[in-house]
């Protein structure tokens, strides 16, 4: 078990910010996905509505994992100056791997690649995009234990 426990553990102050940051901007990824989806193939079975619900809970867990395996935890991802574009898009392309993964071996080929690429898209737009406005936000700054920038 410490084996596991070790790289899930909170090692700075503003780690559980960007868990809950993270969560919930997966969680609105794949609803924004699964409406795409539902827009453009109409209203789905209810079998195939639970799966989409499973793979959105995959989704959720396995983003906060991989985005922080993939360097969005680090402190430099919320210095100013800093791209936070190729973890991002490591973190997208492994979770998107882990659920065609997930949809071949456990979901019965049920989650539409194109749901599956949305998401992927999303969470890379949005991981990057989270840690650039996360920066600026002043209570980041306090749990950073940075200054303001001058006149602020």
């Amino acid at each position: 078990m410490p084996l596991v426990a070790a790289p899930l553990r909170f090692r700075r102050r503003y780690d559980p910010l960007l868990v809950v940051v993270d969560a919930v901007l997966a969680a609105a990824v794949a609803y924004a996905a699964y409406l795409v989806q539902v827009g453009v193939d109409g209203p789905l079975p209810p079998a195939d509505v639970q799966r989409y619900r499973a793979g959105s809970v995959g989704l959720v867990a396995s983003w906060v994992l991989l985005a922080r395996s993939s360097g969005l935890y680090r402190r430099a991802a919320l210095t100013p100056g800093q791209s936070n574009l190729p973890q991002a898009a490591a973190g997208a392309v492994l979770v998107g791997v882990a659920l065609l993964a997930a949809d071949v071996l456990v979901l019965d080929g049920a989650l539409a690649q194109r749901w599956i690429w949305s998401v992927v898209a999303g969470l890379l737009v949005l991981g990057a995009l989270s840690r650039a406005v996360l920066r600026r936000l002043p209570l980041v700054r306090v749990l950073l234990g940075t200054p303001s920038p001058p006149g602020h």
